[in-house]
């Protein structure tokens, strides 16, 4: 029975649709090049390559015969769609990926983590431990949670998978804050109810905490619409509750 030697030194039954699936995904990624039987045909010479060698043939031999048979059938798109998906699942395979990232950004070697974000200023330290973590995140990301298909889609520059550090948990990007109604009608804060502001200062600090809570949960920007427009009121409540108290003195 003909066997295949895997990375670990264990050995397995070998099994040419295996080769022939991975072929074909390969030719379906975002740079392979699709041909209809192209991949069983290959399949079925490596399968018989292999029968005539007559010994057990390792992982990585047969994945040189596929790279080498796609070249010969004129296909180097795929031929390196199949390359780049090599090297994103020997990436997955790797239990330490970060170390160098993590050094790049405290030498400040790592330019391309440095300057993705204008809104962060490398320069600051907690900036450095968020961008560390991201680094950690990111690399979680890529191993076990995103698709092949759409790593090497990234890499390659086909598109930009972007906030890649932030995938990992359940947060959304950026807000418009609905300021208006939750001033208006009021809202709820840590678990306790905010009612209506009676006076400007009163409503700019619920406001900063409205603030401070949405940033707690989510990443990214927030924007308020019209806030001059939404807190006019208030300073009209202000400025009547100050003219009556004015008023009261006078009379006294």
């Amino acid at each position: 029975m003909l066997q295949v030697i895997k990375r670990d030194g264990t050995k397995v039954p070998f099994d040419k649709n295996k080769i022939a699936l991975a072929i074909e995904k390969a030719e379906h990624s975002s740079t392979g090049l699709y041909e209809e039987g192209l991949a069983q045909r290959i399949a079925n010479e490596i399968e018989e390559y292999a029968t005539k060698l007559q010994k057990d043939m390792t992982i990585y031999a047969i994945e040189d015969q596929v790279y080498y048979k796609l070249i010969e059938y004129h296909n180097p798109a795929t031929a390196r769609a199949y390359e780049g998906y090599k090297a994103v699942q020997a990436f997955k395979r790797r239990q330490n990926t970060t170390d160098d990232d993590v050094i790049g950004l405290l030498d400040r070697s790592n330019i391309s983590v440095l300057d993705e974000n204008s809104n962060k200023d490398a320069a600051i330290v907690s900036t450095q431990r968020d961008l560390i973590a991201g680094e950690v995140s990111k690399d979680i990301a890529r191993r076990k949670l995103i698709p092949t298909d759409i790593l090497e889609a990234h890499d390659s520059g086909a598109i930009h998978f972007h906030d890649m550090d932030y995938i990992i948990q359940p947060m959304f990007n950026c807000c418009l804050i609905n300021l208006e109604d939750m001033l208006t009608n009021g809202t709820v804060i840590n678990g306790k109810k905010i009612d209506t502001p009676k006076s400007f200062q009163v409503a700019c600090t619920v406001t900063t905490q409205i603030i401070a809570q949405v940033a707690s949960g989510q990443y990214g920007g927030q924007s308020i619409n019209g806030i001059d427009r939404i807190l006019a009121p208030f300073v009209r409540k202000s400025y009547e509750k100050i003219l009556n108290n004015v008023i009261e003195e006078q009379v006294e």
